[in-house]
């Protein structure tokens, strides 16, 4: 594990883990936490770090999985089911754009002057700039991602 993972994992644990562990979701201690839901959903929460030309930066992926969905379910536990399993799914950096800006963004070269979908943060070795990404996405999951979460 590199230097950055190892600070990465130590931080998330420390800022990430209490907010979602008060609102009900369960760490894997592989970056991802699962929320049961009474109609047999779960949603999650992952966190990705990035490989090759963005190591060193992070993002987040939200995602509901609904058991039982012909296409979808993959028949597996709870504790199993990842984000790319999951019937509604996003990448946090779409949450919060118009609908307009997002079919732009789609747009071959016209795209790329709205910017990606994809949000990604500075994760080092350093603790405190790992830290403060950490404490800028958790302010964005509770402002944006929970809610989006709780709409699907």
């Amino acid at each position: 594990m590199s230097e950055i993972a190892r600070v990465f994992d130590q931080q998330l644990r420390l800022v990430v883990l209490p907010t979602l562990d008060a609102s009900g979701f369960k760490f894997d201690r592989s970056r991802t936490f699962r929320r049961a839901m009474p109609d047999g959903s779960i949603q999650i929460v992952n966190f990705q770090m990035g490989q090759r030309s963005l190591e060193g930066q992070f993002t987040v992926n939200l995602g509901v999985y609904r058991p039982g969905n012909p296409v979808y379910d993959a028949g597996l536990s709870h504790g199993r089911v990842m984000e790319f399993n999951c019937e509604k799914r996003t990448r946090f950096g779409a949450l919060g754009v118009s609908p307009a800006r997002a079919r732009l963004r789609k747009i071959p070269y016209l795209g790329s002057l709205f910017g990606g979908m994809d949000r990604w943060w500075p994760a080092s070795r350093a603790e405190q700039i790992t830290r403060h990404s950490l404490e800028q996405v958790m302010d964005l999951v509770i402002q944006n991602g929970l809610p989006w979460l709780d709409r699907q």
